[in-house]
């Protein structure tokens, strides 16, 4: 009940502070958010499936995807294979590389799945006049060579969303994808 009062209280502080910079209009409830959100999050999700596809991807709509980001938004990458740290591209940057992927190390297929955590309102914050919305969702890479599995991982990525007013309308985009954990498939990996 306490979680629910939380959701209730924070989205109504979120919300307010946009309809007192616009005062003519209705900000959208909470649960409009909240579905804007998951529909950002499948339409993210389902462009790195198609990206990372080794044929039939090339003809994929690259600027549908970018227009879902905010300008400055970023993408975190890692990579257990070399070991890398955390590096920080631009959507446009990101989606290429998937693109070239199969190609760049000679795999014969990638699949890509996912997971997602359930939105809750506890991630729910206000930022200035503007409110972020996060989730996270759990990445699971495979790619093969010759029918066989040649590399795995689990990544769990946190996804915001901020929303902010263009025109006096209401509007959503990703601004960051970050990397809570990432880790081999053969071990369990947990939200942190």
């Amino acid at each position: 009940m306490k979680i629910i009062l939380l959701v209730v209280l924070t989205g109504f502080i979120c919300l307010k502070t946009k309809a007192q910079t616009e005062s003519s209009k209705t900000p959208p409830s909470q649960a409009i958010l909240l579905k804007e959100v998951n529909a950002l999050v499948d339409d993210y999700q389902l462009a790195v499936i198609k990206s990372a596809r080794c044929k039939d991807n090339k003809n994929y709509d690259l600027a549908s995807i970018l227009s879902k980001f905010a300008p400055n938004a970023v993408i975190e990458v890692s990579s257990l294979r070399s070991g890398s740290n955390i590096i920080k591209r631009t959507p446009r940057e990101y989606f290429s590389r998937l693109k070239n992927l199969c190609t760049a190390l000679n795999y014969d297929s990638v699949s890509v799945a996912y997971l997602r955590n359930i939105i809750s309102g506890t991630n729910i914050l206000r930022d200035g006049n503007s409110c972020i919305i996060d989730t996270n969702i759990t990445q699971r890479f495979e790619a093969y060579r010759n029918n066989a599995r040649v590399y795995c991982d689990i990544t769990v990525r946190k996804i915001h969303v901020s929303f902010y007013l263009e025109d006096g309308i209401t509007v959503g985009r990703i601004t960051r994808v970050s990397i809570v954990a990432t880790d081999q498939c053969l071990k369990t990996i947990t939200d942190r």
